[in-house]
């Protein structure tokens, strides 16, 4: 009698279960479908408001321009941002780029201030690098030699293994 009693009770409990699962599966069918709709309605908004956008693009792109003489003394080489940039925005800049590195570091107070120092000089080094490059100056070997140096300084500044490779996959990242 006891085992037909805890039969039926099994049996009732699966039953109950799977009514619930049952229902809660419609109800996220139901969501998705209403999310899916919210989607598609966006998306159509959003194709609205740009499909004017596209034309004039195209437009513009199929249009040649021609540079006369006169424009052509106008047009200036790329600008320095190193110039425009105050050093304080270079120090909060590498700061951001570095703060990782700089909180983390197994270094003492006045260290951590030579490491930013030189972090930030690395910065301006590689991307004075990059427009002596780009102008095709004769300078680029002796910044090299400077970058370089700086490089080696903070390879004997960051000692700990982990703190060294933590800067290198930093260093490559955008600033």
């Amino acid at each position: 009698m006891n085992t037909k009693i805890l039969l039926i009770a099994f049996a009732s409990t699966l039953l109950c279960t799977s009514f619930v699962l049952e229902f809660k599966q419609h109800g996220l069918e139901r969501e998705i479908l209403s999310a899916n709709q919210q989607c598609e309605s966006w998306l159509t908004q959003l194709q609205a408001q740009y499909a004017v956008q596209p034309a004039r693009i195209v437009k513009a792109a199929t249009t040649p321009r021609t540079i006369t003489a006169p424009e052509k003394e106008d047009i200036k080489p790329a600008i320095d941002i190193e110039q425009l940039a105050s050093y304080s925005h270079r120090v909060q800049a590498v700061s951001h780029k570095y703060e990782f590195l700089l909180l983390t570091a197994q270094l003492d107070a006045d260290d951590k201030k030579l490491l930013r120092r030189l972090l930030v000089r690395r910065e301006r080094l590689e991307n004075t690098v990059i427009l002596a490059e780009q102008n095709g100056s004769d300078i680029i070997t002796e910044l090299e030699y400077q970058l370089y140096e700086v490089e080696d300084q903070l390879q004997i500044l960051i000692a700990d293994p982990l703190d060294y490779q933590r800067y290198n996959f930093l260093r490559n990242k955008q600033l």
